[in-house]
């Protein structure tokens, strides 16, 4: 059996008895220099923060601006989503032949939703309709109302290649 002496951290002599547990309790107590690296990583690290938190609140109204537009593009973005949507059913009908059901105007919006581009052309009151997001290349369908609301004719344009229409389909009712 060894017994070891040795010194604490505070300078003070203890013994060590190998088996045996060190009674009191060995010394932890900390030095002045130790005190004052601590107090200088703690502002250090106290520093850091506020000088962070600084920042953040620097920017704070250019942040919210930009989150604002970027909620606006999501609502954007879903809302052409919905009218594209709108848009393929109205084509659909047009394709089975079944627009031919939505006899007035307000039928035709409630299912279809508001026409892109109203005008008007021979007396008659023309609804056009297309995607919300393509401009030149997109299909188009053309609903003429007379006076009093009700549908008369209609025509689809399924798109436009070197300003040449590809398909077109009218039909009078």
């Amino acid at each position: 059996m060894m017994i070891a002496k040795y010194t604490t951290v505070s300078g003070y002599p203890r013994t060590r008895i190998p088996g045996y547990p060190d009674f009191p309790v060995p010394d932890h107590r900390i030095t002045g220099y130790s005190l004052m690296t601590l107090f200088r990583i703690f502002l250090l690290m106290f520093i850091v923060v506020l000088l962070t938190g600084c920042a953040k609140l620097q920017y704070m109204d250019q942040l919210l601006t930009l989150k604002a537009v970027s909620d606006e593009q999501t609502q954007m973005g879903k809302e052409i989503e919905r009218q594209d949507a709108r848009f393929e059913r109205l084509v659909a009908a047009v394709e089975e032949g079944s627009i031919g059901k939505y006899k007035d105007q307000k039928s035709v919006q409630h299912s279809f939703g508001d026409p892109v581009y109203v005008t008007q052309a021979d007396g008659l009151d023309v609804w056009v309709y297309r995607y919300a997001a393509q401009f030149f290349d997109s299909p188009k369908v053309y609903l003429y109302w007379d006076q009093s609301g009700q549908l008369v004719q209609w025509k689809y344009e399924e798109g436009q290649s070197n300003g040449k229409i590809k398909q077109e389909a009218a039909s009078k009712i």
